[in-house]
């Protein structure tokens, strides 16, 4: 009760403030080390990298150190809120053994990373881009003799598949098996991505059903790779029998997937199948067209004559700010023409050359 008395006493109870409060009452009220790691917590959930960090300096001066799990946590944060390589230079300062080692104190005091700590860094370079600084943490992941889980192996992969670099990922898959590291649902989606991303879905399908039979469920994620992986080689059956099986599963397809299938379909005359899924996607999960779909739609109405679809998503466009270019006019005018209706058509003309000249 000491530390809240004394820290009701403050004028303001800052992280800072109550890690002030904790060293005083330490000793005198035995508290067990972990306090410190509560008081840092905090400061991680509610974002303050500052005082997060701070704390731990203060900390580390006085030889005491917080749990592997909170310098993690606080690794990841500064992942997200300063990139990457300010990530590492604090897993740097961190876990250093070295000259940092000899700052804790006489005693030697260090903390240890873990697998976690390795996958935040992992984690943290791919989500930049930077695959051989992911590799590089992988190797030294090794060299600590830290034992790999499926999640680290799983980043690995992905940072392969990301450069296309199958083999490599397909590599680290079999090292897996080799270890006795059982893959999961997060494994096997990113190899199935990777291969429906440079458009081999004949593998993807193979893993697909090597996932199936070792049962692990597919997700939502899975479906997603598969159907985006169709969509990109043209296979329009498979994608949609794909997608009504995510309807059946009540699974909700990201924005960016539904609109490559909008747009496959709209490029292989199946119009009417987008707007059946344009409509039932922007009732049950809001899904927003992008520019480029709302174009696609537009001159595929207008070459199958559905005049009347394609001025109301020409409106919807005009409404979010998205100007007919000289190719969607084309579109209506051609419409137009094959309906007989000069007028119009004559009128979309001039009002195209106004816009042009304007």
């Amino acid at each position: 009760m000491l530390m809240f008395h004394e820290a009701h006493h403050q004028e303001s109870s800052t992280p800072i403030t109550l890690f002030e409060v904790l060293i005083k009452t330490y000793r005198a009220c035995d508290s067990a080390p972990f306090v410190f790691d509560l008081l840092v917590k905090a400061c991680i959930d509610s974002k303050k990298i500052d005082a997060a960090i701070e704390i731990y300096k203060m900390l580390r001066s006085k030889n005491l150190l917080l749990r592997t799990s909170t310098c993690n946590s606080l690794i990841e944060l500064v992942s997200k809120g300063r990139g990457c390589f300010a990530m590492y230079d604090l897993y740097k300062d961190i876990f250093g053994h070295d000259d940092d080692v000899g700052g804790n104190g006489d005693s030697g005091k260090v903390v240890l990373p873990n697998a976690s700590t390795f996958n935040v860094l992992m984690l943290g370079f791919y989500r930049e881009g930077l695959l051989e600084k992911v590799v590089e943490v992988w190797q030294g992941m090794e060299s600590c003799s830290s034992v790999p889980n499926a999640y680290g192996y799983s980043i690995l992969m992905a940072a392969y598949c990301e450069d296309g670099k199958m083999k490599d990922a397909m590599r680290v898959r079999k090292e897996m098996e080799n270890k006795c590291v059982k893959c999961d649902a997060m494994a096997y989606n990113t190899i199935i991505g990777g291969y429906c991303r440079i458009g081999e879905v004949g593998k993807a399908e193979e893993i697909y059903r090597e996932m199936v039979t070792n049962g692990i469920e597919s997700t939502c994620t899975t479906i997603e790779h598969l159907v985006n992986g169709y969509c990109k080689t043209e296979d329009v059956d498979s994608a949609m029998l794909l997608y009504k099986d995510m309807c059946r599963k009540s699974f909700s397809p990201e924005n960016s997937t539904v609109n490559v299938l909008v747009r496959t379909l709209c490029d292989n005359d199946r119009v009417t199948a987008a707007m059946d899924i344009i409509r039932l996607e922007g009732y049950k999960h809001e899904v927003v067209l992008e520019d480029e779909s709302y174009a696609r739609l537009t001159r595929a109405l207008c070459q199958t004559g559905m005049m009347e679809e394609a001025l109301r998503i020409q409106a919807e466009m005009m409404v979010k700010g998205i100007k007919p270019d000289s190719e969607i006019y084309g579109a209506f005018i051609d419409g137009y023409m094959k309906q007989g209706n000069e007028m119009m058509a004559n009128k979309l003309r001039k009002e195209m050359l106004s816009e042009q000249s304007s």
